[in-house]
């Protein structure tokens, strides 16, 4: 991974993060992306179920999973579309579902964190070369 910093200081004017600090800040930074354009461009053109869905993972704490149903209302769609969503991360082996006393639970997968883990920093990367 190309040395960071340039876009993580630009961006937020914070001293030099870890890199999974790095790696969170951009994934919320990309939620954020995708809320704006949600607000300023006309309804259903932006969305993304799948990607919401994992980068919410992603940010989602030490435990890395959340209920289906809050992973489902991190996007935009029909909670029966993002259950179809859920269905297909889970048959690409990006996510884990498991029963709870309390519910369903879903978790990125080891395949699941390492794929959006690369996204990520495929993305930074681009960002750093834009900012040279």
């Amino acid at each position: 991974m190309p040395d960071l910093a340039a876009v993580v200081e630009f961006w937020t004017g914070a001293p030099r993060p870890s890199t999974h600090e790095i790696r969170l800040i951009a994934a919320r930074s990309i939620l954020a992306t995708k809320q704006t354009l949600r607000e300023t461009l006309p309804a259903g053109l932006t969305q993304d179920p799948a990607v919401e869905i994992l980068l919410s993972l992603f940010t989602a704490g030490a435990s890395g999973s959340m209920r289906i149903e809050a992973a489902c209302a991190a996007t935009t769609v029909a909670p029966s579309v993002a259950a179809r969503w859920v269905r297909a991360l889970e048959q690409h082996g990006l996510v884990q579902i498991s029963e709870g006393a309390d519910g369903q639970w879903i978790a990125l997968s080891e395949q699941g964190r390492a794929r959006t883990t690369k996204t990520i920093d495929a993305i930074l990367a681009q960002q750093a070369d834009i900012l040279g």
